[in-house]
């Protein structure tokens, strides 16, 4: 979890008074507003009309005045969390400030820029401007800018992902407390909001210490905020009894914490495993505050945490539907891994296709030269008119036999360049179809394996035989029937483990139909959407019918894919189902 620093709190204390002063500048606020939404071709000129409206208010000199603004502005980024525009202002204003040579205040832009340089991913950023910083402290005996400056630094080697030197923070948090009038509480409640949590025994004992102080000093914000990172802590390790208390002390406090979507979902599970119903629902209710589809991990535990309660409550259709939407959450998220192996096979379409126009191109150039000698040959024909009437027969002859072979091989080449773009078609589907349904099936698999292991290895065989028949043969070749349903039996015998009794499938296939041949993977799509939009419009059981038949003469092959859902028409704008 991270918290801004103490230093982050430092900066805006030393801006949110220069933004009250300027309140009474008119439009001060809209003008750093639109300064801070302009371009940077526009910016400069927002700058300098609220840089007049606090020369104009506060009676300042232009230069502090325009400082004051860049902090201002600096704020307003800081409040969106744009940090690293907040630290560009920062930068601006610390630039006009050196030349004044007032040296408390380039200490606090240092410190206020290393502050919105901490919350940004690079964390070498910050290391310059605390090492300016305290060349400056040292010189002047700045002894409350000496701490902000050793705090700051702390939190940023526990965050730098490339060093993570506990050891180095833990002795400048050490050093900061041997000194004679520390402020202990404060120390270490910005030690434990930087202790990483998966350091889990240190993050508890830090937190319980804070704990302990901030009940000494009746402060209510830090004592709720403590027992959530304990909560936390005793959650992780298993005891929910103990997390479920710590958690309702939080809640009971009289400034209860603000948490984070993590927080908020240990919370709910916590109180599903003790079975507080009343206040899991509570949590359930803030928790969907903060959470949307938008985050298909987060909102699918949600949905997850919705259900089993509602199932403890026995509301049965709810709970299903709730698990329900927490699995199609979970497909979604797993979809966008499908990215990586999609990677992968793309290269190889891209192969394919421009093979493909290489020969279409060649072809294309065939034409062009036989179109050119086709007419190279009607001149020579028009020329043999004047001399000798024989020798136009035959050139007539020659012309209309080479006609004939070039409207020939231009068929030719059309139907096989038809051919390959159907076979590159059928190919690219099949590389997309085979991974979907993959994940899918691993999906469900997972589980099956925690509540039915049997079922979960009948699953496996099964996939494994799909994934055989699927893939056997080449993507160009035509399959016989027969062949195309035992791949569907498969896919079917895999669906029907997850979806048990709310699931049957009846085929009804003529023999005569069987040793028909039909391209690759030409059932399973449609298979596919009548088990997902079936599913979505039956109440409560779905029947899928698999009909083939040859027609009478027997030179046509009919496939019908049917199921008992209801048919939704589209509305206007929609796409169809």
């Amino acid at each position: 979890m991270s918290f801004p620093p103490a230093a982050v709190a430092f900066v805006l204390l030393a801006t949110s008074g220069g933004v009250g002063a300027a309140t009474a500048g008119e439009d001060y606020g809209e003008l750093l507003q639109a300064a801070s939404t302009a371009s940077n071709l526009r910016q400069p000129e927002y700058v300098d009309r609220a840089t007049a409206v606090r020369v104009q208010a506060d009676g300042m000199d232009e230069i502090p005045a325009r400082i004051a603004v860049y902090r201002d502005l600096a704020a307003v980024f800081a409040g969106r969390e744009a940090w690293a525009d907040a630290a560009a202002q920062i930068g601006t204003a610390l630039t006009l400030a050196r030349p004044l040579g007032e040296p408390d205040l380039i200490i606090s832009l240092y410190l206020e820029e290393a502050g919105h340089r901490y919350r940004t991913e690079d964390q070498s950023l910050v290391r310059p401007l605390l090492d300016a910083a305290d060349a400056m402290i040292s010189k002047l005996g700045r002894r409350a800018a000496w701490t902000e400056s050793r705090l700051l630094r702390a939190a940023s080697l526990s965050r730098d992902r490339q060093r993570h030197d506990h050891a180095q923070a833990d002795a400048i948090y050490e050093s900061l407390l041997a000194e004679p009038d520390a402020d202990r509480f404060r120390i270490e409640l910005h030690r434990a909001r930087h202790t990483r949590f998966d350091r889990s025994e240190l993050f508890t004992v830090r937190w319980t210490t804070v704990l302990g102080l901030a009940r000494e000093r009746a402060d209510a914000a830090v004592e709720a905020e403590a027992c959530d990172q304990l909560g936390n802590a005793a959650h992780a390790r298993g005891d929910h009894q103990g997390a479920a208390r710590l958690f309702a002390r939080a809640e009971e406090s009289s400034a209860p914490p603000p948490r984070e979507v993590q927080t908020w979902l240990r919370v709910v599970t916590t109180y599903n495993l003790v079975d507080d119903r009343p206040r899991a629902h509570r949590a359930l209710s803030a928790a969907a505050k903060q959470i949307d589809d938008r985050n298909p991990g987060a909102a699918a535990d949600l949905h997850e945490a919705r259900g089993t309660l509602l199932g403890r409550e026995r509301s049965f259709e709810e709970a299903y539907r709730e698990l329900a939407r927490a699995m199609e959450l979970r497909r979604r998220r797993d979809a966008t891994r499908q990215a990586i192996p999609f990677a992968r096979i793309a290269p190889m379409t891209s192969r394919r296709n421009t093979e493909t126009a290489a020969e279409l191109a060649a072809v294309r150039n065939a034409l062009r030269e036989a179109e050119l000698g086709r007419t190279q040959l009607l001149q020579r024909q028009t020329a043999g008119l004047a001399t000798v009437a024989v020798l136009l027969a035959a050139l007539l002859g020659l012309a209309y036999a080479y006609k004939r072979r070039s409207a020939a091989a231009l068929a030719i080449a059309r139907h096989n360049a038809e051919l390959r773009a159907d076979r590159t078609h059928w190919q690219m589907l099949r590389y997309q179809l085979n991974p979907h349904f993959l994940f899918n099936a691993l999906s469900s698999l997972g589980g099956l394996v925690a509540t039915d292991p049997p079922a979960a290895g009948r699953v496996i065989e099964r996939l494994s035989e799909f994934c055989q028949l699927a893939l056997k043969g080449s993507s160009e070749d035509l399959r016989t029937l027969a062949h195309e349903l035992e791949i569907i039996r498969a896919y079917l015998d895999v669906e029907q483990a997850g979806a048990g009794d709310t699931l049957s499938v009846r085929f009804d296939i003529a023999p005569a139909a069987l040793p028909c041949l039909v391209p690759p993977l030409l059932l399973q799509p449609l298979v596919e959407n009548a088990l997902k939009y079936g599913g979505e419009t039956s109440a409560d059981h779905l029947e899928v019918t698999v009909t083939a038949r040859r027609s009478a003469d027997g030179a046509t092959l009919e496939i019908e894919v049917a199921n008992t859902g209801r048919w939704i028409e589209r509305e206007r704008g929609s796409r169809p189902r």
